[in-house]
């Protein structure tokens, strides 16, 4: 979150749940307006920003509003956004007014430490107006509160296993972020998410490590992991490992502030085309915790049916485990590699050539299965397909 003059993440930022952004709209071409307002606040609340709106008479005030917001108010947004209408008809001074709120904005962005999103319409008629508040050519209010979302403090976690043996995809991961257009930070200091401990019974070392989570990821607006194993855990598992703790508010809010890699894509900056290519035939193993924990189905296959040259062929029994489960996997052997065998068979009758999936432990699973069967098979992880190609 912001604070005057804060460059870096230190005492005074406030908790996640403090999400904020001001609107500051026009009162000319108040349907307009109203529905370009109406747009972006339901995008804001679907992230769960809080949302304060402000009126000016018209767009050429729109910038000293700002500057005089940033200046005296006691509380610091996020962001801010600005909705007009400057519609050409018969004003004889359009281009004048134009410029100078453009101008206005673009040098509020070099001078306060807070985004100020541009959500003024300049068109040559109402009608130009109305095609750009839901119209055919989109809409701008909620383009803009999109915007304001990809602007925001984006942390990303990386989990053990990634760190240690699978860091492209991390890479990859932050790579489609950028080309959405956010602003990514990685905290050097951050370890572990703790479900490795949970899941052994060492719930008491876990809490440490979980605790240690809650305190490097405070003052992030999202947490976004290539990982629904451990998005799942922090989501579903925090409020039992601070059930009658100090840190059980603080949990519950970064629970609502962790997304899983496809599901922040799809449902929080609507962005599902990243301009990926890759020439393969593949089939998708949808893994237990993105199916059951996070609840993500669809929005992988929204992602994958965007990548030019990509043939998605569904496999026979796809939401069946694929026997891996962190430490089942060692603890049932031969259950594993049994489920493990069968992932692989129903994936190879495909005829497809790469495998994907949110979670690379299931892949490096599956993977090692496959291996041992002879049954030569590509895993990729989502972040490496959608970074393909460009």
């Amino acid at each position: 979150m912001s604070t005057k003059g804060n460059t870096s993440l230190n005492k005074g930022i406030p908790t996640p749940e403090d999400a904020f952004v001001v609107i500051i709209k026009t009162e000319w071409n108040s349907a307009i307006i109203n529905a370009l307002e109406k747009g972006a606040k339901k995008v804001l609340k679907a992230a769960t920003v809080s949302v304060k709106s402000l009126v000016v008479p018209g767009a050429f005030e729109l910038p000293f509003a700002v500057k005089q917001h940033y200046a005296y108010s006691k509380r610091t947004p996020d962001a801010y956004i600005v909705l007009g209408a400057v519609i050409q008809g018969d004003t004889p001074h359009f281009d004048y007014v134009c410029k100078g709120v453009t101008d206005g904005i673009m040098q509020l962005n070099l001078q306060i430490d807070v985004p100020v999103i541009f959500g003024v319409l300049t068109v040559l008629n109402e009608q130009q107006a109305i095609e750009r508040i839901g119209g055919i050519h989109g809409h701008k209010g909620e383009e803009a509160a999109i915007t304001a979302l990809k602007m925001m403090n984006i942390q990303i976690f990386v989990p053990c296993f990634i760190d240690q043996l699978y860091p492209d995809v991390a890479f990859n991961m932050v790579k489609v972020l950028k080309k959405a257009g956010c602003t990514v930070h990685y905290n050097t200091a951050q370890t572990c998410c703790g479900q490795p401990a949970f899941n052994a019974g060492f719930h008491g070392e876990a809490k440490e490590v979980c605790t240690k989570f809650l305190q490097d990821f405070e003052g992030a607006d999202y947490i976004v992991a290539p990982s629904a194993s451990c998005v799942g855990f922090v989501k579903n598992y925090y409020k039992q490992v601070f059930e009658n703790s100090a840190h059980k508010t603080q949990a519950a809010k970064t629970a609502e502030r962790i997304f899983e890699f496809s599901d922040f894509l799809v449902n929080i900056l609507k962005e599902t085309n990243f301009g990926a290519v890759l020439n393969e035939k593949a089939t998708y193993h949808d893994s237990c915790a993105a199916l059951r924990e996070c609840k993500i189905k669809n929005e992988p296959r929204q992602l994958l049916n965007n990548v030019a040259g990509l043939e998605l062929i569904e496999m026979n029994d796809v939401e069946t485990c694929c026997g891996f489960g962190g430490t089942f996997a060692v603890k049932f052997e031969p259950i594993s590699i049994a489920m493990g065998n069968q992932k692989i068979n129903n994936a190879s009758d495909t005829g497809a050539s790469v495998l994907i999936s949110t979670d690379m432990s299931c892949l490096m699973h599956i993977d090692g299965c496959a291996k041992h069967e002879g049954k030569p098979m590509r895993m990729m992880h989502l972040a490496d397909v959608l970074a393909s190609g460009w």
